[in-house]
């Protein structure tokens, strides 16, 4: 029997099958240098473009612009926090600490001590440590969202395939292969699912896969041509209790002198409202550009968007699953497209060949 989306609490967490075994690589640091984030807000006030646009940056004028920089946006040095007052919020608490609002749809840079405003329930969280602001609200559209049926619809392919997979390792007893990941299926740490659903390439599915039905697909071909292709596709299952993923990026420079335009992008869509207990995808805004990679924990922004509407950003741009904390699964659907260059389109061997897993074959009957 298929799954139905009203069905998503019914499904347990297996026993892990490694310890985050899978995860792409990742470099994950978070910057303790509070210069790093002024000169960022120094380039941004002095209009620095960035190096792919070939406008040098003259470092002599650092710290002039930092001190303008930090002015015009409200920052704070570490060393003036406890003197400086804060910036005036929306709203007010009885803790000193919790100045600043943000709801969670525009970061989760902090939620350590959140309190709930009952006037506006707003999420009050604690002040950043360094003073920086969150980053901008995101209005996201309505017009490239799957309908209701097609969103039921994949909902219920993504766990009918899960369970298929499932029984059919307890069929036959290949737990120790699950650990190394099968072609349809692979842990992408614990509680994570990477899956690959044969039934995407139907004509059912086609609202995802063809061109000329995929609402996002005009936007797709703004980025990366109108020759653009899609390479991968599958969905990423995170169970009740599934932990944060390691910060990562899906794919590497292809140029490590020289930034140069996007080669390939995702497009995420989950099957579930997305709220900050269920695990939604954070992303470390401006990773994409070549040596800034490394995870900014003030750059941070979680979108917290409606079943079915689309996240597209930069195949290179840094992100991470957060852990479920809720009661039901997250399922959210992945494309990835990619330019073609020289009649060739980019493929990411790595993450998805599938030369590297074991064959499941069949699936067992129940």
């Amino acid at each position: 029997t298929v799954a139905k989306r009203v069905d998503k609490n019914a499904i347990a967490a297996p026993a892990s099958a490694s310890e985050e075994k899978g995860d792409k690589t990742a470099t994950a640091k978070k910057s303790g240098d509070w210069s790093d984030n002024a000169k960022a807000a120094a380039r941004a006030a002095a209009g620095y473009v960035h190096p792919e646009f070939d406008a040098p940056y003259a470092d002599q004028h650092m710290e002039n612009v930092k001190a303008i920089a930090r002015a015009a946006a409200g920052y704070v040095h570490p060393d003036e926090l406890d003197s400086k007052p804060a910036a005036a919020s929306s709203t007010t608490c009885d803790d000193d600490d919790a100045k600043v609002v943000v709801s969670p749809a525009e970061s989760d840079a902090s939620t350590e001590g959140t309190t709930k405003n009952p006037e506006n329930n707003n999420v009050i969280v604690k002040r950043s440590p360094h003073g920086t602001k969150p980053p901008p609200a995101f209005t996201p559209s309505t017009h490239y969202r799957l309908n209701e049926d097609q969103i039921d619809l994949c909902f219920a392919a993504c766990i009918d395939h899960y369970e298929k997979v499932m029984h059919t390792v307890k069929a036959r007893s290949l737990h120790h292969e699950l650990a190394d990941g099968f072609d349809v299926l692979r842990e992408r740490g614990r509680g994570r699912y990477d899956m690959e659903l044969d039934n995407f390439d139907t004509e059912a599915f086609s609202f995802l896969t063809d061109p000329k039905k995929a609402s996002w697909m005009p936007i797709v071909h703004k980025i990366l041509g109108d020759d653009a292709s899609l390479v991968h596709k599958g969905c990423f299952l995170s169970l009740p209790g599934s932990e944060t993923q390691v910060y990562h990026q899906d794919g590497v420079h292809l140029n490590k002198k020289t930034h140069k335009p996007c080669y390939a992008i995702n497009v995420f869509i989950p099957l579930v409202d997305y709220d900050m207990t269920n695990g939604p995808t954070e992303f470390c805004l401006g990773t994409h550009y070549l040596d800034y990679e490394n995870f900014v924990k003030e750059n941070v922004y979680t979108p917290c968007v409606t079943a079915g509407t689309p996240i597209m950003f930069d195949y290179r741009l840094g992100h991470r699953g957060l852990r479920n904390f809720s009661q039901g699964v997250r399922p959210v659907l992945y494309l990835t497209y990619s330019s073609v260059a020289s009649g060739k389109e980019f493929r990411d061997s790595v993450n998805f060949s599938r030369k590297r897993y074991h064959k499941l074959g069949d699936f067992a009957e129940k």
